[in-house]
């Protein structure tokens, strides 16, 4: 046991100390700072033992035995317990106060750590700010790599792509305009033409994404347009060379382009469409009047011309095309009606 110090008090620990007053009151004294961690604080609290108890110097100092000290700890261990709790429960706050607003997550390239409050934390294509414990979503990477804050936009495949976040608070990609020619975005339902201004694209919603499709063809004029697989009689893609002849032309997707498709070449009489010629074909018609007339449908810049001619310079005019019967554009059948009806007409 050590020695009594001069004023009559003995020390126990390093932070806790008995002042015997006399043999029947023993104060305790705990001046613990508040600044301990958890740890080093029940280590101490864990390591209270009594070394040596003395009366205060006004009575003749006697040395207790162990026995005494004993059974007056073990009466006043009730004191003791109930201080030590109320000690954890002032520091455990602020041991928790210390820890809560940092976050545990894996990023930047590395494993599951403490993130500090206001870190920034990289995981894959998004990246998050460690705010109040939790992680915060803040923007995404394009495929460049460039950070892109919520709202931002960039191009790639033709299409505008946008880093939204969900109503559920989760970061996301989405398609919000096609993009044509000259980096220029279109909406859904918005239409533009290509770079050669020969047929034109639609911006239309496929599910979740958008898709540019070629829905038809500029007109020869470069006004009008037409819808792939339409064809017109008497529509933008029919067009008049004169007041006997005209040719007629449709569209139609090739590939990833759309083109414009000659259909054929129509020679009118008395203002009646009535002879259907395919292109590279001609033929020889007996007009209502018993005139022969060579009719050919021939290759043009702008898709095929109707040239007439003698029936006697067929095989000048005609050279390298194919003979074909003289017929309506619906068949045989209507072509005997009209020529039924042109003469009649022609009686009169």
């Amino acid at each position: 046991m050590n020695k009594l110090n001069g004023n009559g008090v003995n020390r126990i620990t390093r932070w806790f100390q008995i002042v015997v007053r006399d043999e029947m009151d023993i104060q305790i004294v705990s001046p613990i700072p508040s600044f301990l961690s958890l740890s080093y604080c029940l280590q101490s609290l864990l390591s209270i033992h009594v070394v040596t108890v003395s009366l205060p110097s006004s009575r003749p100092s006697r040395l207790l035995s162990i026995n005494e000290v004993d059974e007056r700890r073990n009466r006043h261990s009730s004191l003791l317990f109930p201080s030590m709790i109320y000690l954890l429960l002032l520091i455990l706050p602020l041991i928790v106060s210390s820890q809560s607003n940092r976050c545990w997550s894996s990023g930047n390239g590395g494993s599951a750590r403490w993130w500090n409050e206001g870190e920034r934390i990289d995981r894959g294509r998004y990246w998050y700010e460690c705010r109040r414990g939790e992680l915060l979503p803040k923007g995404c990477f394009n495929d460049r790599q460039q950070r892109l804050s919520i709202g931002d936009n960039f191009i790639q495949d033709d299409y505008e792509v946008t880093c939204e976040l969900t109503s559920q608070g989760f970061l996301k990609f989405k398609q919000t305009a096609c993009v044509g020619p000259s980096g220029r975005r279109f909406g859904v339902g918005e239409t533009w033409n290509d770079d050669t201004n020969t047929y034109y694209y639609e911006c239309k919603a496929d599910g979740s994404y958008l898709r540019a499709s070629i829905e038809g063809c500029i007109h020869h004029d470069k006004r009008g347009k037409v819808k792939i697989g339409e064809r017109y009689d008497q529509g933008e893609y029919t067009y008049v060379q004169d007041s006997v002849s005209k040719v007629e032309q449709s569209c139609h997707l090739d590939g990833e382009q759309a083109k414009i498709i000659t259909e054929g070449c129509i020679y009118r009489y008395n203002g009646f469409d009535t002879i259907w010629l395919t292109p590279n074909t001609y033929t020889i018609w007996n007009k209502p009047d018993g005139k022969p007339i060579g009719l050919a449908c021939k290759p043009a810049s702008n898709g095929a011309i109707l040239v007439t001619f003698e029936a006697d310079q067929a095989s000048f005019q005609a050279s390298g095309l194919k003979y074909d019967s003289p017929r309506g554009k619906y068949g045989m059948d209507r072509l005997w009606i009209l020529h039924y009806y042109i003469q009649i007409t022609y009686d009169r």
